[in-house]
């Protein structure tokens, strides 16, 4: 049912609640797709009888124009809270207490995953029984326990509210599955990353309820930020097809993954997000599909190390996905070509698969995504990492910071091995290769749109 409606051609498309169980893939979150969907949700929302939202946005929030002028003129009483950089703990207690102080009954989260994250987390602790601060610690200090699934209700006077995601670039998929990544701040200035939710490891973070994906509201978007977010989308596309998960989500992850490999080998150059159109339906499905595969499969070694860098050398995390996707891989199959087992013999069937159905070629050499990769990392100019610092010399460090991470949260299941902090630390040296400038911060198409209301924002 779930792949019929991702296949129909009507739009709205919209796919309903599913179950975790030994042959579903998991759909927990309601999606309403395509065009309307923006006002389809706030309807249905209406009907469920919400009517204080919190609207949780990044740091532009004249990006979530297009959610107050759905919410204000149907009589919803609206509170918003901007998330200055990455969801540090600090910033995610005082959007609870200024959603308790809203009497929210919903969160709607407005951006990329780094607000959905947190709004997850949000949705938890704003009606706490205890402080916002100590029901935070708490959910860290047991979120390493499977079995507590009763926690939240133990900690809160009502179950945790729910959390509408309304996704403005394409990407890891945050607004469909359950999982979160907080940051801290250590005595040393450095940011400690804290992963919650991941599948099969720790404690389980409710889904969002209901995701709304309007391709037209991402459409001005920089071209630069549109190309990244389809590579966080296309390494979640690959590990998900790497982690062998099953047939549905085998299939899912071929079909979207080759649109987007044409996507990307196919769309123009220039950087005017105008030219983008015909490209935003199907980069943002396939980041949804990257999303649910996530949530099926468990987090990647390329998931994790951008993570590191981000908290280590805060690199970005969409910088720092791009850089490690091809060398990641490189790594690993170099890894393959040494060993002569069962496993190793599986592991190559699917990474020829997995080229082929990168470059089109029957018969393709598993080298063949790693050529593949690269060549798109450069075509399409992503900032290498020394713009952040991020030098040789830190491999050792990177590398050790790299493998207790995946370690600890036994959550690398993606990929065919498992990496050494020494090959780890190999990865880090062959991502410094590529070498390219920060973007310079340019929103073509976007300059003579000053206000842009509702009816502007959606003429195509």
């Amino acid at each position: 049912m779930v792949f019929k409606a991702l296949r129909e051609e009507s739009m709205p498309k919209q796919f309903g609640v599913g179950y975790h169980g030994s042959s579903s893939y998991p759909t927990d979150t309601n999606v309403v797709f395509g065009s309307n969907a923006l006002e389809i949700g706030i309807v249905d929302l209406e009907n469920f009888g919400v009517t204080r939202p919190f609207v949780l946005t990044g740091w532009n929030a004249a990006r979530a124009d297009p959610v107050f002028y759905e919410l204000e003129p149907r009589g919803f009483q609206v509170e918003s809270f901007c998330l200055t950089s990455e969801p540090y703990i600090d910033e995610i207690v005082e959007a609870a207490h200024a959603a308790n102080l809203h009497s929210a009954d919903c969160i709607i989260a407005v951006g990329g995953g780094s607000v959905m994250d947190a709004a997850k987390l949000v949705s938890i602790i704003t009606y706490s029984r205890k402080s916002p601060e100590l029901t935070l610690k708490t959910l860290i200090e047991n979120s390493k326990f499977c079995s507590r699934s009763d926690l939240f209700f133990s900690l809160n006077e009502t179950s945790p509210l729910p959390v509408i995601t309304i996704p403005m670039v394409p990407g890891a998929g945050s607004e469909v599955n359950g999982i979160a990544v907080i940051y801290c701040k250590k005595e040393d200035n450095n940011s400690m990353r804290i992963h919650l939710g991941v599948p099969g490891y720790g404690l389980k973070i409710p889904p969002p309820f209901m995701c709304l994906a309007e391709p037209r509201i991402t459409r001005l978007l920089s071209a630069e930020h549109t190309w990244l977010g389809a590579f966080i989308a296309l390494s979640g596309l690959i590990d998900g097809f790497l982690a062998s998960k099953g047939f549905l989500n085998d299939m899912l992850c071929c079909q979207h993954l080759q649109a987007l490999v044409a996507i990307l080998s196919e769309a123009p150059s220039d950087t005017n997000c105008k030219n983008l159109k015909p490209y935003r339906e199907p980069l943002l499905l396939a980041s949804i599909v990257s999303g649910m595969a996530r949530s099926h499969s468990g987090l990647s070694l390329c998931h994790l190390g951008a993570v590191v860098l981000g908290a280590l050398y805060g690199v970005p995390y969409a910088i720092g996905v791009a850089n490690l996707v091809s060398p990641v891989l490189s790594v690993t199959l170099r890894k393959l070509m040494v060993r002569d087992d069962e496993k190793a013999l599986l592991a190559d069937i699917r990474a020829k698969k997995l080229a082929e159905l990168i470059t089109g070629k029957e018969g393709a050499d598993a080298w063949d995504s790693v050529v593949w990769l690269k060549k798109q990392v450069k075509e399409k100019g992503f900032p290498g990492l020394a713009n952040f610092k991020v030098k040789c010399e830190d491999a050792a460090e990177f590398g050790q910071a790299w493998a207790d991470e995946a370690s600890s949260l036994e959550a690398s299941t993606t990929q065919l091995f498992q990496l050494t902090a020494q090959e780890l630390a190999s990865v880090l040296v062959e991502a410094l290769k590529h070498e390219a400038p920060l973007f310079q911060e340019s929103f073509e198409g976007e300059e003579k749109v000053e206000d842009p209301g509702i009816y502007d924002m959606y003429d195509d």
